[in-house]
């Protein structure tokens, strides 16, 4: 990597100073993702940047995904809905929105 990013934007007609906007897509995605946003953020009127992460992996019938950062390998935690550090005893940290049911309780 040579410490450049990909970026898609939208810069308001005019004169500015205009609001900036940093839209980050997540995993599979590319910069033009989240642009479709920019109409209606400030009406239009803010600039909006959506830069594209710098993993590249591929995602199927030939064409390429993004991400931020390398994948993490998930693997079932016994006794658990599916992901480490719900309803398990594993130390792992989840957030309580990652846990899929809803009595799970995350450590």
């Amino acid at each position: 990597m040579d410490g450049k990013l990909t970026y898609a934007a939208h810069v308001p007609e005019g004169d500015g100073p205009f609001p900036a906007v940093i839209l980050l897509h997540g995993w599979g995605a590319n910069a033009h993702d989240l642009l479709g946003f920019a109409p209606f953020l400030h009406g239009g009127n803010a600039l909006v940047l959506c830069p594209q992460g710098p993993v590249s992996l591929p995602i199927g019938y030939g064409m390429r995904g993004y991400g931020w950062y390398p994948p993490v390998p998930w693997r079932k935690a016994s006794g658990s809905a599916g992901w480490p550090g719900c309803g398990s005893s594993t130390t792992s940290s989840r957030p309580a929105f990652l846990c899929p049911a809803a009595s799970a309780t995350c450590r």
